[in-house]
């Protein structure tokens, strides 16, 4: 993401003390995408040293909704959990879910809008309370998620 680390390692850091003192009560979690290596295990570790509120995970390699080209698990004929998750990009814009790596998928962005209005935009509401199949939606037709 071209992210300064210093500079993520030292918004994560005000975050992590707000959170500790009661300031912020939403669920936080760091994730990198893993590669099935020891670097998967030592980034939960650091990030459980450094940010013991935080938890952490390492996800499987996906291609991002056609983003890259990588092999991927076949689509689960099911809702999804991603659903219920709000995810913001480096620049504001909201991501559909984290499969949407640049925000082509998502609807808004914080720049106009709160978290609550891009959450509860009518067609983040009518998957949450429907939860239809996955095959059913383009974008989500072949997520390799298993959540």
């Amino acid at each position: 993401m071209k992210v300064p680390f210093d500079r993520t390692c030292k918004t994560l850091d005000r975050l992590h003390d707000r959170f500790t003192n009661g300031e912020i009560y939403f669920p936080i979690t760091l994730s990198r995408v893993g590669d099935n290596t020891h670097a998967d295990q030592q980034f939960i570790e650091w990030c459980a040293d450094r940010f013991p509120k935080f938890p952490a995970t390492s996800t499987v390699r996906a291609d991002w909704l056609g983003a890259v080209q990588t092999d991927v698990f076949p689509t689960w004929d099911a809702g999804c959990g991603e659903w219920f998750t709000l995810r913001v990009l480096q620049n504001g814009k909201s991501a559909f879910c984290c499969m949407d790596s640049d925000g082509s998928y998502g609807s808004g962005s914080t720049t106009t809008m709160s978290l609550y209005e891009i959450y509860n935009q009518p067609i983040y509401r009518r998957l949450r309370e429907n939860l239809p199949s996955r095959l059913s939606l383009k974008g989500c037709d072949n997520c390799p998620l298993m959540n």
